[in-house]
């Protein structure tokens, strides 16, 4: 990844900068890994999605962007728009860095209706002329569903008795009351949730304290991303715990990202775990997930998350631009488990079927974006090589294999030409008991994965080259193959 100086790191994105940014954008879109389907940066890179929610009759997402280049610098706020969750509109800059509570970057939060007006809630990343972080949580405002206008002060200021890591508001409205859970590092270096309270978004905030987790104590050094979800009777806490060491087939990337089932008391400010922490993802991509704040979905949450990790990088940081996000998934609990499933409306996107029928093996040479189905594995042993090699496709490619004996059910990117971030491995497992189902969308650099209608997922990132052209499946029995052209929604239109 190409270094930049303090000067162009922290630059803040001007009108004269514009034809600069067009001319990026229009090399940008010649990339042979541009996604079809997914979100995706115009220039530059992106990372967490932003300010998930329902208002007016739209989806409305952003996603923290750096727009010069393909590396982390002074973050911005690209706003998206949706009427579907499927097909997403540019509709250009929310939030820049300039003002001086958010002079290093515009970082992650999130967004509320509240006045019949949408409302972002952030943190305002500032630093003094000594280089200190002093952290803000602010409010920007959409004015005439024309303008994000900041409000003139933040609405929390950094807490003493924590670390300058206080960052990522996630707000919620319980029982008349407004609730923001910021992400939060103690004295001691230990990763904390902390709460805040009001009546009323602009005013008033007071901390009511940590979040009390009965044996998360000590659970890495830092929680980004906090997010707490309620899903029929339950909550579902949400957090990307920094730290962690690997388990086994546990905790694998360099950072993770996952979720506790159980009980909240807004009273004592305790959440009383019914399950363990759980990675919402087993694959090698997925971070900063976020719910949306939204009343269109009754008994299940929609979420997003970054298709990416920090302190990585990615073939396509050499074209100048990084990063995607991953497709909605509409979460439920069934029998004290998180179930994930690809959105409703993803079906839009389900274009010609190019073969259905039952076998064994098959090959074929294939063309993104598609999508894969199969069923009736009945826990037969099962081996999948997509984008592999023309001349060796049933050894090359990424592999997706399962081990009824073993019940370990693996994907391996260490085969394809284009090898990433080798320092984190190439291969990840989860435990499965039972395969019967799999549903893998595919796009031009990614493949996402929903096992058992949504029981795991697996998310990566690859970059296959023209070569790598072919899918092979091999099976122990006969399984009902059903693969599909995707249409391709992307839009790439270059909107500041």
């Amino acid at each position: 990844m190409k270094t930049i100086t303090n000067k162009e790191k922290y630059r803040v994105l001007e009108k004269s900068d514009l034809q600069n940014l067009k001319d990026m954008n229009e090399e940008i879109k010649k990339s042979k890994f541009r996604q079809k389907f997914h979100i995706q940066p115009i220039t530059g890179l992106l990372n967490d999605p932003n300010g998930f929610c329902f208002f007016h009759d739209e989806w409305h997402i952003f996603y923290q962007w750096f727009p010069f280049g393909a590396m982390h610098g002074a973050k911005n706020w690209y706003h998206m728009t949706s009427d579907d969750l499927v097909s997403w509109k540019n509709k250009g800059l929310a939030l820049k860095p300039d003002t001086v509570f958010d002079n290093r970057g515009v970082y992650s939060g999130s967004a509320i209706v509240y006045d019949d007006k949408l409302n972002l809630i952030y943190t305002g990343n500032h630093k003094d002329e000594r280089d200190v972080r002093h952290p803000y949580q602010c409010v920007a405002v959409l004015e005439d569903n024309k303008k994000f206008v900041k409000k003139d002060e933040p609405i929390i200021n950094m807490s003493q008795d924590y670390t300058e890591h206080q960052r990522d508001p996630k707000i919620m409205y319980e029982d008349n009351k407004y609730y923001i859970i910021l992400g939060a590092q103690d004295k001691n270096l230990k990763g904390r949730a902390l709460i805040y309270v009001s009546d009323d978004i602009y005013n008033n905030w007071k901390l009511l304290g940590e979040l009390k987790v009965k044996g998360y104590e000590d659970f890495g050094y830092m929680w980004e991303c906090p997010d707490l979800i309620k899903i029929e009777d339950k909550y579902v806490l949400i957090f990307s715990p920094q730290g962690l060491q690997a388990n086994g087939y546990k905790y694998n990337n360099i950072y993770q990202n996952g979720y506790i089932i159980g009980e909240m008391n807004f009273e004592t400010l305790e959440f009383i775990p019914e399950s363990e922490f759980e990675e919402l993802d087993g694959g090698f991509d997925f971070y900063a997930s976020q719910s949306a704040n939204q009343n269109v979905y009754e008994n299940t949450a929609v979420l997003m998350a970054w298709m990416g990790l920090p302190d990585s990088s990615y073939t396509t940081d050499d074209e100048g631009w990084s990063g995607c996000l991953t497709l909605p998934r509409e979460l439920s609990i069934k029998s004290g488990k998180l179930i994930q499933k690809p959105a409703r409306n993803l079906k839009i996107l389900r274009d010609d079927v190019i073969t259905s029928h039952i076998s064994k093996n098959y090959l074929q040479k294939i063309k993104t974006p598609l999508e894969i189905k199969l069923e009736d594995i009945n826990s037969k042993n099962l081996e999948i090589n997509i984008f592999s090699d023309k001349n060796n496709s049933s050894n090359s490619g990424f592999k997706i294999s399962f081990d009824n004996k073993k019940c370990e059910f693996t994907i391996d990117r260490g085969s394809l030409l284009n090898k990433i971030n080798t320092n984190q491995g190439f291969t990840r497992t989860i435990k499965l008991d039972m395969l019967d189902k799999l549903d893998i969308f595919i796009d031009n650099s990614s493949i996402e994965i929903f096992i058992n209608d949504g029981e795991y997922t697996m998310t990566s990132r690859v970059f296959p080259t023209d070569e790598e052209c072919m899918l092979y499946i091999k099976a122990e029995d006969n399984i009902k193959l059903e693969m599909c052209r995707l249409k391709e929604l992307i839009n790439e239109e270059f909107v500041i």
